[in-house]
Order: structure tokens, then C-alpha cells, then sequence
């Protein structure tokens, strides 16, 4: 690793909710060296020291040019929260995130736990805030 070089450079990173249970988190990196690859940590709030690993290592390529990167999580927490854990040969760590994946919206189907409920998220927020209303609708 010497000079100015970073380690590695993360130009991506987002959830998306793919079908039901089921989100897609990718990354892409610019450029990586001296990594031994990625972990997908989750958790069903923000605060970091709730977060647990659910994916194994997912191994680096360790190339000066992007690379993409993605990992399937099955029966996410919703709304959940995932940082990107970048492990290096040193034995060191860097952390993204958190990145959010809310509830997706979906009219036809029916789920108690969320109905008449309020989400707002991400907690703790900085200078925004998103708010979700789930009401039943009795019509």
C-alpha cells in the first residue's frame, strides 16, 4: 500500500428491496489493495453496537479498476439498516453505512405489525428525517 494510495475506495453502496423478504445490497469500489474482502452487517434499528454480521467474507478482488459487488439478504428486518465492513490483510476495518431499507409500500397486501403505526427513520437523523404513516384504511 504506499504513497497517497487508499486502500480501498467505495463509490457505491444501496439496499434495494428486490420481492417479498428479500433485499438486494450492492457496492462498487473504485480501486482496492492489501483487502481480504467485505462483510453485510444488518440491524432492525441504527445504533451500531445492535448490528450482526449476515454475510460471510465476501473476498476482494484487490484491482486498481471498479468492481461491483452484491449480496441477497432474506428476510430482512424492515425497515433495516446495513454497514459495509471492509476487512484488510493488516488486520484492519473500515465502515460505511449505515444505509436504510424501509418498508416497501404495497396497498394490496395486509400487515398487521405496521398498520396504523408511524416509522421514522433514520434514528438518530442529522438534518432530515423520513416519515412513514401505514393507517388501515376502512373504506
Amino acid at each position: 500500500m504506499g504513497g497517497d494510495t487508499l486502500p480501498v475506495s467505495i463509490s457505491a453502496f444501496e439496499i434495494s428491496y428486490a420481492a417479498q423478504g428479500v433485499c438486494h445490497v450492492s457496492w462498487a469500489s473504485a480501486a482496492e489493495s492489501g483487502m481480504l474482502g467485505y462483510y453485510v452487517k444488518c440491524s432492525a434499528d441504527s445504533l451500531y453496537e445492535h448490528m450482526s454480521f449476515i454475510s460471510s467474507l465476501i473476498p476482494a478482488h484487490n484491482e486498481s479498476q471498479p468492481r461491483s459487488y452484491q449480496y441477497i439478504h432474506e428476510n430482512p428486518p424492515m425497515p433495516g439498516w446495513y454497514w459495509l465492513v471492509a476487512a484488510f490483510m493488516n488486520g484492519e476495518e473500515d465502515i460505511y453505512g449505515p444505509v436504510t431499507q424501509d418498508m416497501p409500500y404495497d396497498p394490496g397486501v395486509s400487515n398487521p405489525v405496521y398498520q396504523n403505526s408511524v416509522l421514522i427513520y433514520p434514528n438518530p437523523f442529522g438534518s432530515s428525517a423520513n416519515l412513514r404513516l401505514n393507517l388501515k384504511n376502512d373504506t
